[in-house]
């Protein structure tokens, strides 16, 4: 997913923020970090278990969406 300039382009929007409110660090941060969490939780079965064809996949999107939810704090449905 490196090698895609679409990443690049995107990152540097949103750091981009950094520079037009500063003071902002910390929300920004909490954002950035929630997002990044609710990404990795619930994104990343597809390639674990989508090639069983089954319910394996919802499963395992539900559990990352409940891990994501207890570890940020609370119910986040866009963090």
């Amino acid at each position: 997913w490196l090698t895609n300039p679409m990443i690049y382009g995107s990152l540097i929007a949103c750091f981009a923020v950094l520079a037009i409110a500063p003071h902002r660090k910390m929300e920004f941060a909490k954002e950035f970090l929630g997002t990044i969490m609710m990404v990795v939780c619930t994104f990343t079965p597809g390639p674990f278990f989508g090639h069983l064809r089954g319910y394996e996949e919802w499963l395992a999107h539900v559990a990352g969406v409940i891990v994501a939810d207890y570890l940020c704090g609370g119910p986040h449905v866009n963090p």
